[in-house]
């Protein structure tokens, strides 16, 4: 079966189902509220601008992929100990994140997701989950598609369709390797708390 934007859009509306993720839509109130309490805000930024920071981190968990950095997942106690020491012991959570998780695929999936979801809530678009049928899976072709995704996206209306399949193809992805987005997202979340206005006063 082929895999194009339009067959998959067009089997989307025939016959996928879809409903609404009430607690994405919830973390992507508070990862929005936080953003603008980091100061991301603070400026008018574009459509294109925010979808250009979901590409970046998109490549960034390309790059990891393709040296093989943090691929392999943390088991699901030393994700559950850093998600524990993030409340009690900051700066030892911090480092113990630098060493583990930080930059690894996993992680860069996690910031991918933030600025999505971040994007999500600024736009106001209801998040939809879509299942559809399986396919082979090939990283490269999946990375190639999320690309694909985002770039259609450019200079038009963006609607919870598009957003869905972005939020699918990341889940397969991550559901392959055996990451646990959700605690990753959590980890990320805490570990920028830590850094400052705007990380360190980046420009966008």
């Amino acid at each position: 079966m082929e895999t194009s934007l339009k067959n998959l859009d067009k089997l989307a509306k025939e016959i996928f189902i879809e409903r609404s993720l009430e607690s994405l839509d919830e973390l992507a109130k508070e990862i929005h509220k936080a953003q603008q309490e980091a100061g991301w805000y603070d400026n008018e930024r574009s459509d294109n601008t925010l979808l250009l920071l979901i590409k970046s981190e998109m490549f960034e968990c390309f790059e990891a992929y393709r040296k093989n950095k943090g691929v392999n997942p943390l088991s699901p106690a030393e994700l559950d100990y850093l998600l524990r020491l993030s409340i009690i012991e900051a700066e030892q959570f911090k480092s113990l994140f630098e060493l583990r998780v930080k930059d690894g695929m996993a992680d860069e999936f996690a910031d991918m997701v933030i600025r999505l979801l971040d994007f999500v809530a600024y736009k106001k678009i209801t998040i939809i989950q879509i299942k559809r049928l399986e396919i082979s899976f090939c990283p490269e072709n999946y990375f190639l598609q999320l690309d694909e995704r985002i770039t259609s996206l450019y200079n038009k209306e963006v609607k919870a369709l598009d957003v869905g399949f972005i939020f699918e193809t990341i889940d397969h992805i991550t559901a392959y390797h055996g990451f646990d987005l959700r605690k990753h997202i959590e980890l990320k979340l805490a570990y920028n708390k830590l850094r400052g206005k705007r990380h360190g006063n980046k420009k966008i």
